[in-house]
Order: structure tokens, then sequence, then C-alpha cells
């Protein structure tokens, strides 16, 4: 389709008609441009108006440039936005173990769908050897003193900060119900129970922890904190999983 543009200038020198073709071709996911002037003004240079059809161009190439980074910006959100969605659509399927008001007032309940069978999940928590590499907030070291991972066995061990801190913990397992149940109390301080559920969702599992604490002094206190422990547990426990696959 044929387009005329017409612009008046003050400038008498550039009086006149002038006729430009702008042409455009496919060339492997780019386009070449290429614009032909005739009937060039007096008062404009041949060697002028190349290097102002340039500056034009390069101009052009901003724009289309900014405009890709704009619609990928916006595709890479309303993809995020999705994934949101979807995670937090099968999270909703998240209960509260039937916990009273009172107890859910002093219990954390974090939950994230891991990408692997319910039996390896549970083993990653059943299992001594696998337990110890990956129980713990994020830029704390494990030592392990004792661990006798069966009903009414001890787990005694020693956090490391980075600091160089030491926090003494002893635990004890209540309940291991492969692949679905698995309860803790933790007998040092911050005292709480802890239950952790496992839904199987296929060739992926939703592992839900409960962190019910002894009062509601000690959970207004810690609860931020335990939280973003939490986030990182199961993040160490992702990559267990996905380095034993």
């Amino acid at each position: 389709m044929d387009e005329v543009d017409e612009f008046e200038t003050t400038y008498l020198a550039l009086r006149g008609e002038m006729t430009v073709t702008i042409m455009l071709t496919d060339a492997d996911g780019g386009t070449d441009v290429l614009a032909v002037h005739e009937g060039l003004p007096p008062g404009l240079s041949p060697a002028d108006n190349e290097e102002g059809g340039r500056m034009a161009l390069a101009k052009l190439a901003t724009l289309v440039e900014a405009k890709k980074e704009i619609e990928f910006d916006a595709k890479e959100k309303s993809n995020e936005h999705t994934k949101h969605m979807e995670n937090a659509k099968e999270l909703s399927g998240v209960d509260t173990m039937n916990l009273s008001a009172e107890e859910r007032s002093r219990t954390v309940i974090s939950s994230r769908i891991i990408e692997a069978p319910v039996g390896d999940v549970f083993d990653a928590y059943a299992n001594p050897k696998k337990i110890v590499r990956w129980w713990g907030p994020g830029g704390f070291t494990l030592t392990t003193e004792l661990i006798d991972l069966q009903e009414g066995g001890h787990w005694r061990f020693v956090f490391k900060g980075q600091d160089g801190t030491e926090y003494k913990n002893h635990l004890v397992f209540l309940k291991i119900e492969r692949p679905h149940l698995f309860v803790v109390d933790h007998l040092s301080g911050p005292k709480y129970r802890g239950t952790v559920t496992f839904d199987d969702m296929g060739n992926r599992t939703r592992v839900t922890m409960y962190w019910t604490f002894e009062n509601t002094e000690v959970f207004a206190k810690i609860k931020d904190v335990v939280t973003a422990g939490n986030e990182g547990n199961f993040d160490r426990l992702s990559d267990l999983v996905a380095e034993l696959r």
C-alpha cells in the first residue's frame, strides 16, 4: 500500500517534493529495511540525507528492541503468575490436621510440592543417612551425636551457624507411618511438636509441615524465623531428592 506523508518547513532550501520508498524483507528472524530517496530538495546533500536515514533507522531499531523487551518481560511475568496460581491451587488442599483454634494460633504451617514420588520424599525423612544431609535451615552445619531413627528413638545433634555459634538440639521420633506421616517432639528449646504429612500426587509429593510450639509467646517471637527456616529446609530437601533420583 502506498502512503504519502506531507510536512511543511520554513527552511526554503528544503522545500520541494521527495519520494521515499521503504522496502521490508524477512532475514533469518530479523528484517532488512531499505529506504530509497528520490527527488532530494536542493538544500539537502546526498551525504546529509544518507546520514539522516542511518540515524532514523537506528532509532527505529532501538524502538523495536525496547518493544520486544517489554513484551518479553510481560510474558515472563504472566508465566510466573500462572505458575504461582497453579502452585497455590495445588497447595489449597492443605488442611490444618484437625488442629483446634488454640493450637492453630501457635502453629507454623509450611507446604511445598516436591518433584518426586512420595516414597522417595518420605525416605529422605525416614532414612538416617539421608535426613542428616538436609535437615535444618540454610547456612548451618549439622553434627549428629546420636540418632536412633525409629518410633521412640532419640536424635541429638548440634547446629553450627556461620558465626560459629552452636545450638544443641534433642528430639524424639514419635510416629513414622510410611509413607504419609512423620512426627517428632523437639525437647530442647524452643519446644514444639513437628508433624509432617506427605500427599501422593503421582510423580510429585505435597509435603506439609506443622510446627506447633509450646505457647503463643514463643510462637510470636520466632514464627518469622521458623517460616524462613522451613523454606530453607524445603530447598535442601528438594535438592537431595533430585540428586538421589
